[in-house]
């Protein structure tokens, strides 16, 4: 039985994993090693087709690059490139496209006490040591990082202590902050504050832009910001090295095998979903949240 094959190299090296196919290179050549009957004539076909991508994928399998990491202290404060998620970023907020949005993560946390003048220390410990929170994006599609006297925060105070409806008044706040009180990302830079005093504790809300943090970033962040607000010791933060660095080292490998791996896999690829369309373009993004109120009996029963 023969079966055709018309997928990408990564779904192809899937189906000789599951034959027991076994690929290596032999200098430049490509080698297979397969049990009686694996490979029949569609697979041979395939192999052949695929070859070049092939070669390029068990290339940057079996000999990944690794960047070079230089420091250079002397020009840390220096433009440099985005890099590639980045540079979506940048141009999904001011490349001029219809729907623009800001990318950032809005954070609200309750404290029992904390007042204005600790939090503005607290973030300035935060930005010396993470340089990062100090980047402003240039124009011409580079960043750099400000010193730590030349990138001021903002803080803003709302006091609801007195108000009704408190935890509606935060939660309206919340929702709008990132839009009427982040820096753009020329003036910088990527975060701002707002302390809110409530009836019975404190809310800090921290915005935050995605430029320059992922995931686990944003884990060590939070750790550290507690750290710097109620003076808990702080391991000593590595120095040598600087982001920087390691994107001008990421710029420094070569992507040949990468895109030879690519080339041949794209045309493999399945087109795009055909999405709904109104016809309408609205000017900009806008996130709504939709809210509806579930009865306390059912309330109950859903968390049962």
């Amino acid at each position: 039985m023969t079966t055709e094959f018309a997928s990408p190299v990564a779904d192809l090296l899937d189906v000789l994993r599951h034959r027991k196919v076994r690929l290596w290179l032999d200098d430049q050549a490509l080698r297979f090693e397969a049990p009686p009957g694996a490979v029949d004539a569609a697979l041979q076909a395939q192999l052949k087709a695929q070859k070049p991508a092939l070669i390029a994928a068990l290339r940057a399998t079996t000999k990944p690059q690794q960047p070079s990491l230089v420091p250079d202290n002397d020009r840390r404060n220096d433009p440099f490139p985005l890099t590639e998620l980045q540079q979506a970023y940048w141009v999904g907020e001011c490349g001029d496209f219809a729907q623009s949005a800001k990318a950032c993560y809005v954070h609200h946390i309750g404290f029992d006490a904390l007042t204005l003048p600790q939090l503005r220390a607290g973030l300035r410990r935060l930005q010396a040591r993470h340089e990062v929170l100090r980047t402003r994006f240039l124009p011409d599609g580079t960043q750099v990082f400000a010193p730590v006297d030349g990138c001021a925060y903002t803080v803003d105070t709302f006091d609801f202590s007195k108000t009704n409806d408190a935890e509606g008044r935060v939660s309206a706040l919340v929702r709008s902050f990132a839009d009427t009180h982040l820096p753009t990302l020329a003036d910088g830079p990527p975060l701002c504050a707002a302390l809110v005093q409530m009836p019975n504790d404190v809310r800090l809300i921290l915005a935050l832009r995605l430029i320059v943090l992922d995931g686990p970033s944003l884990s060590i962040l939070f750790r550290d910001l507690l750290a710097c607000l109620f003076d808990h010791d702080l391991q000593d933060a590595p120095t040598d090295v600087s982001y920087r660095d390691y994107v001008l080292g990421l710029q420094s490998l070569s992507r040949d095998a990468a895109k030879a791996y690519w080339d041949a896999s794209l045309p493999h690829l399945p087109a795009p979903p055909a999405l709904p369309v109104t016809g309408a373009m609205p000017q900009r993004s806008e996130f709504h949240r939709l809210t509806r109120t579930v009865v306390s009996n059912d309330w109950e029963r859903l968390k049962q």
